[in-house]
């Protein structure tokens, strides 16, 4: 399928937006940041409860839901001072759903030390590499 120049330029400047947003900690900047008319109302069919926990977070302190991905994981973006609320309104309109809230780490990449055992936690089962980077 094809898009249309202005769904194009408005999805470009949403995308800037978003970054001016983060950089300066603009509320109302992110809320508008996060609106998106080329992928999410394509995808949002595929994730039946979408439209209806979107509808749900707005009464709440939210910035906005987006489509994490290919889905079906969905980000909600909020303020620390609302995850109770945030997490209410998922639990009333999803009951199903899993939760996992996160903190944004603003220190950015940086390399770690290895675990002193780190040859003997490959061997263990779940072990995931992505958690070390020596030096």
């Amino acid at each position: 399928s094809h898009y249309g120049l202005h769904d194009v330029v408005f999805t470009l400047r949403k995308a800037s937006l978003l970054t001016y947003a983060i950089a300066g900690q603009h509320d109302a900047a992110l809320r508008r940041a996060l609106d998106d008319v080329v992928h999410q109302p394509y995808r949002k069919g595929l994730i039946p409860e979408f439209d209806r926990l979107s509808q749900a977070l707005r009464a709440t302190d939210a910035y906005g839901l987006v489509i994490s991905g290919s889905g079906p994981t969905l980000l909600a973006i909020y303020p620390m001072a609302a995850q109770e609320g945030v997490l209410a309104a998922i639990a009333r309109t999803c009951p199903e759903a899993r939760t996992l809230p996160l903190q944004v780490d603003a220190r950015g990449a940086r390399l770690l030390p290895a675990l002193p055992d780190a040859d003997k936690a490959k061997k263990k089962p779940g072990y995931d590499p992505g958690y070390m980077l020596p030096i």
